[in-house]
């Protein structure tokens, strides 16, 4: 059975680091932000970490298992973290890069008035695009498997 869960413990950061440096990224070591896991059978199979500053969301990665990926196991990561997102009125998730993935799940290119505004928080990106929690809600799932 698959599982998605919101990580609060020093010690399930092990696995994280496993997965991230596995996929060719950098170990996570901040706690402070939302870092969700989705695991089968107790295997970490992706995580995701959003940053929040006051009330916006910026992700910062979403992975799945290079072993993993082409199941559509993304989307179901993605609407977890984005769920938690929205019950906890962060209304808009911004990533800093084009991800094609990420618009194709919803996410649209942000226009000048949002990267003004990302700008007095210190973040500046030059190909950013944003999710509205409240739109993405309203579409339906997109994955094969049950949501």
């Amino acid at each position: 059975m698959i599982s998605v869960k919101k990580i609060s413990k020093k010690e399930e950061l092990s696995k994280v680091n496993k997965l991230l440096v596995k996929n060719g990224f950098q170990e996570e070591n901040d706690l402070d932000q939302i870092i969700y896991v989705m695991e089968e059978n107790e295997e970490l199979i992706g995580v995701a970490k959003i940053t929040v500053i006051k009330n916006i969301g910026l992700l910062n990665y979403l992975i799945i298992d290079s072993d993993r990926r082409g199941e559509d196991l993304g989307d179901s990561l993605l609407r977890s973290i984005l769920n938690y997102c929205d019950l906890n009125s962060i209304k808009k998730v911004y990533y800093p890069y084009e991800n094609l993935y990420l618009q194709k799940k919803g996410f649209k290119l942000a226009d000048v008035d949002e990267k003004e505004l990302l700008k007095t928080n210190n973040i500046i990106a030059d190909k950013l695009i944003i999710c509205n929690t409240e739109e993405f809600f309203k579409n339906s799932c997109q994955t094969k498997r049950r949501c």
